[in-house]
């Protein structure tokens, strides 16, 4: 396993295959001492781990006051329920995968494929906007809807001194029926995402990707494959 490490001010990778367990996405932490906000959850074994990653990089869990839940697939969400437990914070989804997140569709969080359980957890905020604004201190968020990979898929972008960074948690895919999956939108969600031209990609599985022509040259791989 390798270290927790900070990809530009305020912004770190504190979960992963290599960070926390095999089977986790990438889990992004933003913020400073006063406010965090953690992108995605892992598995949900791993989630002490990601926590006492945190805890090493100087910052209190507790002060960990969102969860932005980038899709419902257990690699992302499965320890939504537990962190949602250890500490008093706010989840937020977008509503087209609420149902999976809150268990009425078990099939949806591909848990199977992980051979783990999954544990519903209730969403406080429920994202209904193609795009909606937040703000962590002065810092703008926006979370995007980009349906395709799954019904209720979103990104989370930014504009920082160091540049655009863009969130894309498995904008790569794949795509399965029994997600709720959609060629057509999935595609018509990577021209969206080119179209932000971001510096920096901070994607689930392929780990960090800059500068921006590598970012556009990653995107247009799936898009045009």
């Amino acid at each position: 396993m390798v270290e927790a490490f900070e990809i530009i001010s305020g912004v770190y990778c504190v979960g992963g295959s290599q960070l926390s367990a095999p089977e986790d996405a990438s889990v992004y932490l933003l913020g400073d001492a006063d406010e965090l906000w953690l992108l995605d959850s892992g598995c949900g074994p791993s989630l002490p781990a990601i926590l006492q990653n945190v805890a090493q990089l100087g910052f209190d869990p507790q002060n960990i006051r969102k969860v932005i839940a980038t899709h419902c697939h257990i690699d992302h969400s499965g320890g939504l329920a537990e962190l949602k437990a250890r500490v008093n914070l706010e989840v937020i989804a977008h509503r087209g995968d609420v149902d999976a997140l809150e268990g009425k569709a078990p099939q949806k969080v591909a848990a199977e494929f992980y051979g783990l359980t999954y544990h519903p957890v209730q969403v406080d905020t429920v994202l209904e906007q193609p795009r909606e604004i937040f703000y962590l201190g002065p810092q703008k968020i926006t979370l995007q809807h980009v349906p395709g990979h799954t019904p209720g898929s979103i990104i989370a972008w930014g504009d920082f001194l160091q540049g655009r960074l863009l969130f894309g948690q498995d904008l790569h895919g794949p795509l399965h029926p029994n997600w709720g999956s959609d060629e057509k939108a999935w595609r018509n969600s990577l021209r969206q995402l080119l179209a932000l031209k971001a510096d920096i990609l901070a994607e689930g599985h392929f780990g960090v990707i800059s500068p921006a022509e590598e970012v556009e040259r990653f995107i247009q791989g799936f898009l045009f494959a």
